[in-house]
């Protein structure tokens, strides 16, 4: 399963939840990054400047932490990725991945929220021990959105097309929006069964 949704939709806490309660193996690409960037190594030192500043990472980079993820994930049912694909490169490279282990992606969620709700989630972020380092002005807030808007809606546009995209209204407390998602990736679960 893919989800994805505006920076600051609440894609990391939901995704996570419901990795647990269902046994998936959850894969965060800001999670990797920033493994990497505290590991202090060549690839660290240069993610970092991109990652603080909000810039897209290659494709060659992500591509390469996802594919060591994947390896790494034992006994799951499946995958929930967040923050991945972004692109319809990295789409077509994570569909590539997934049909050489026999798999395929099944589901993509995107998690919508107004992008005014986005802005202001993220500014409160800004002001809190779980703050971004691209959380902290403004212009990288908004620098973020955009690049998300012109990105992702040939994603969207894609699996779409697929009938692998559901829109679930990511407005309401945590356990609501949790609620809203168990009970579409339920029946999405049976019907891959």
């Amino acid at each position: 399963m893919v989800l994805i949704g505006r920076p600051g939709a609440g894609k990391g806490y939901q995704g996570e939840i419901f990795a647990k309660k269902h046994n998936f193996h959850y894969i965060s690409t800001g999670e990797l990054l920033t493994v990497e960037i505290s590991k202090g190594n060549k690839i660290g030192k240069m993610l970092k400047p991109l990652y603080s500043n909000g810039i897209s990472v290659p494709d060659e980079i992500i591509v390469k932490l996802v594919e060591a993820e994947i390896t790494k994930s034992h006994g799951n049912r499946g995958y929930i990725f967040k923050g991945f694909p972004r692109t319809l490169v990295q789409t077509y490279i994570l569909e590539g991945m997934l049909r050489r282990m026999n798999s395929s992606i099944s589901l993509v969620v995107y998690l919508d929220v107004p992008m005014l709700e986005c802005f202001k989630r993220l500014s409160k972020r800004a002001q809190t021990p779980g703050f971004r380092p691209y959380d902290m002005t403004t212009d990288l807030i908004i620098g973020r959105m955009e690049e998300f808007e012109t990105k992702i809606s040939i994603v969207v546009d894609y699996f779409t097309k697929q009938n692998k995209l559901v829109r679930v209204d990511g407005i309401g407390t945590k356990e609501e929006v949790s609620e809203r998602l168990d009970e579409i990736l339920a029946a999405s679960l049976k019907k891959t069964r």
